[in-house]
């Protein structure tokens, strides 16, 4: 995932058991949010010990996030 310099990470912080627990949280939150999400590994590059990955993702957001409400699949309100 790309972020922004200083932006929050989804509160996924934490070690051990606590950063589990976030990770398992967070997932099941994205799960709820948007029931037929698919993500298709469309491209990798490894340089060093750097590797990217482009991955779009699809699915319909059926709860509002961020102060917008939901989106169709083809990203239409």
């Amino acid at each position: 995932m790309l972020a922004r310099p200083g932006r929050a990470q989804l509160g996924l912080a934490g070690t051990g058991a606590e950063a589990i627990r976030h990770v398992k949280d967070a997932i099941r939150d994205v799960h709820a949010a948007i029931p037929d999400l698919t993500f298709t590994i469309e491209d990798t590059v490894e340089a060093g010990d750097t590797i990217w990955v482009r991955v779009p993702v699809r699915g319909t957001l059926t709860v509002g996030a961020e102060g917008h409400g939901p989106l169709r699949a083809d990203g239409a309100r």
